[in-house]
């Protein structure tokens, strides 16, 4: 019987998550070129879009408010490259 600690599982479990959660593309900017991973010079990228945070928004708890970063996460090294577009 396989017993890991908890937090392996769930490590396991958020893998499994981001596998199945974001398909790997190549991304293209207007201009014609490709985006490349400064880390690995891998051109295979997830698309995340997050909350960008700042401490006015979140004093007066309105972080929704706040605006989105479009973000490509390598599929390779899973170095994260923010766009705020």
């Amino acid at each position: 019987m396989n017993r890991d600690p908890p937090v392996r599982a769930r490590a396991r479990s958020a893998r499994q998550h981001r596998d199945m959660s974001a398909e790997s593309r190549t991304v293209t900017f207007p201009d014609g070129r490709h985006l490349t991973c400064d880390t690995c010079g891998n051109e295979q990228f997830e698309q995340h879009s997050w909350k960008l945070q700042t401490t006015g928004m979140t004093f007066m708890n309105l972080d929704w408010a706040n605006r989105d970063a479009t973000c490509y996460v390598c599929s390779v090294c899973r170095r994260i490259h923010w766009f705020h577009l």
